[in-house]
């Protein structure tokens, strides 16, 4: 077995350096769900902090994924300065409910002003080579939030975990911060966003749906022990739940912040190759602050299936009080391209677009709506087994020469000197035609010839 060993000496850095780093990415990533009557940033006269992920934190995946870390810093360690108590409130890698860790929690819970409950995922649950058959959290810590949710109202929770957490829970707590799997130093990270020495500005890259049956892979998940059938197509995530208008616990591309910004002005210029998106966004509030502006679009005018909606750009923005700044975004033209399987390439069609901005998937702010002509009636109008006899009708002076060909020239004409045959013919593809007799070789020939003689043209 071949030797890929590095022999030569090990280049040396500053750890320290690259620590800082490791912070200043995780807290920009933080994503703050939830803060009912400003509940964070975190200013308690007394503190109490639950759970064993404050001592023993999840900061990386398991299997493959883990590394060497140089220094691990929890969240207990980052509160070293602060005053707080603390109880462990229930056992990681142990799912019973401990009554005597309960208890020692509910009594933190009774004592203190303000509570943080550390909780997530065992490492057992998101680890390679199997699959979670649940998206919620084990039922210790489910007890635990209902026993202390019983005794504190002004009460956190931080989650830390790979994957998505149903939150049944989530009208019992004032505030949710979601920090995923955030690196070694996970705990300066997450006292950084509670004490609000950073504002935090992540969004979320994933729906939290409100229950495991309205994920769109629910009905075909694991149904086939020999295949796995991804049934959804498009309708992966945030399209699938947008499009069907279901209600989710938090959208994709959800994050708040401890200030408040301002959309506005919004201009659209269609350019030769792209679109050109500006807008205007102030912040509002009293601090300075950072946000993800994103940009959808949504295609109105394609005869397929399509999303309500598509994410197609996001900038992040950062704001002094009272700052507004001009974003503007270069959208190419092929962000609104489908791929046409009659035809084996990609296409854009002329029509109607709405282009969205907003802090989410469904807090849009602005929207307008463009009306593109860009294809310079080039390849897209060429014509297919599936394209409609209405629009041979519109377009019949293009194809003469090939509906004369084949004969199909008699049914154009008999379709516009009848308007009861107009209403018949209106929605009927060309493939169809087979009903009156007219053999599949025949109208593909014709969609042949009729392209090319199109093509000629062009």
């Amino acid at each position: 077995m071949k030797d890929y060993q590095i022999k030569e000496e090990v280049q040396s850095y500053d750890k320290e350096t690259y620590h800082d780093f490791a912070r200043e990415l995780a807290r920009k990533s933080i994503v703050l769900l939830k803060n009912e009557n400003e509940n964070l940033r975190l200013q308690p006269s007394s503190l109490g902090l639950i759970g064993e992920l404050a001592e023993n934190p999840r900061y990386q995946g398991g299997g493959s994924s883990k590394v060497n870390p140089y220094h691990v810093v929890t969240p207990l360690g980052a509160f070293k300065n602060q005053q707080y108590v603390y109880a462990q409130g229930y056992n990681i890698n142990n799912h019973e409910v401990d009554q005597q860790l309960q208890q020692q929690a509910v009594k933190v819970a009774q004592q203190n002003d303000q509570v943080v409950l550390f909780l997530g995922y065992p490492e057992s649950y998101e680890t390679e080579g199997l699959d979670k058959d649940s998206l919620s959290l084990p039922d210790n810590q489910l007890a635990l939030i209902d026993a202390v949710t019983k005794e504190n109202e002004n009460v956190t929770i931080v989650l830390q975990n790979g994957g998505t957490v149903l939150m049944p829970w989530v009208d019992k707590v004032k505030s949710i911060v979601e920090t995923y799997l955030p690196g070694e130093a996970v705990g300066e990270a997450i006292y950084d966003i509670l004490t609000g020495k950073q504002n935090p500005a992540g969004k979320l890259a994933e729906t939290v749906p409100q229950r495991i049956e309205d994920v769109p892979s629910y009905l075909t998940f694991n149904q086939s022990k020999a295949d796995e059938n991804y049934r959804e197509g498009i309708y992966v995530g945030y399209r699938y739940y947008d499009t069907k208008n279901i209600e989710t616990q938090f959208p994709f591309g959800h994050g708040l912040s401890y200030t408040t910004f301002d959309y506005s002005n919004m201009q659209i210029t269609n350019q030769e190759s792209s679109l050109k998106v500006s807008l205007d966004i102030k912040n509002k509030g009293n601090i300075f602050g950072e946000e993800v502006v994103q940009i959808y679009i949504g295609n109105r005018t394609s005869d397929i299936d399509m999303p309500f909606k598509e994410l197609r750009e996001f900038e992040r923005v950062a704001l002094e009080v009272n700052e507004t700044k001009t974003i503007t975004f270069e959208i190419p033209h092929k962000a609104m391209r489908w791929y046409n399987e009659n035809r084996g390439q990609w296409q854009i069609d002329d029509g109607k677009y709405i282009i969205y901005a907003g802090s989410s998937v469904k807090d849009i702010r602005l929207e307008q709506s463009i009306t593109i002509n860009i294809t310079n009636q080039t390849t897209s109008n060429h014509i297919h087994e599936d394209t409609y006899l209405s629009e041979i009708v519109t377009r019949k002076e293009a194809f003469k020469q090939s509906l004369e060909q084949y004969n199909l020239d008699k049914i154009i004409d008999a379709v516009i000197e009848n308007p009861e045959l107009t209403s018949i013919f209106e929605n009927m593809p060309l493939r169809s035609l087979i009903m009156v007799n007219i053999d599949i070789k025949t109208v593909r020939d014709f969609i042949d010839a009729a392209n090319e003689e199109k093509s000629k043209q062009e």
